[in-house]
């Protein structure tokens, strides 16, 4: 779980460090293109390049419209991406039990000990829940009693 956890907050951090760079670009563009503006102003005013200037100017109005659209458009996928980001996170602790403390054996049966410290030791009844949960169940009550060496299973 350590990984998934570390790698969570690991695209958190670019995800917080992309909308940082962003917002800096945005302000930094939004200044530099106002400083174009005044020189492009200035520049249409003599007569003999006018109609250059016009021309110049268009062409920056769209470029200026481009970037910042492109901006925008990368702010709004930073935001789907940290959406998806949660949600995936989300899911991925869907039906999850995690227990701590209790001490590993060779050879396990995850399931097993999971039912025995429930059911026997907490006394909390998860007989029905864990039944829906893993298909190995039906198999642990059949041989509760018997020792043998089963793969660790999973919850669904």
């Amino acid at each position: 779980m350590a990984p998934t956890v570390a790698r969570k907050k690991d695209l958190e951090d670019d995800n917080a460090e992309l909308r940082k760079t962003l917002a800096y670009l945005q302000t930094d563009l939004q200044q530099e293109f106002s400083a174009f503006k005044e020189e492009l102003a200035k520049f249409k005013k003599e007569p003999s390049r006018s109609s250059e200037a016009i021309s110049l100017e268009e062409r920056f109005i769209a470029f200026e419209g481009k970037v910042f659209s492109e901006i925008a458009s990368l702010t709004t996928r930073s935001d789907t991406l940290e959406e998806r980001m949660d949600s995936l996170e989300q899911y991925s602790r869907r039906n999850c039990l995690l227990v701590h403390g209790i001490q590993e054996e060779s050879k396990e049966d995850c399931i097993k000990t999971a039912v025995t410290l429930f059911r026997d030791k907490i006394k909390v009844p998860i007989d029905e829940w864990l039944s829906k949960m893993s298909p190995d169940y039906e198999d642990i009550e059949e041989e509760e009693g018997e020792e043998e060496d089963n793969a660790i299973s999973a919850f669904g």
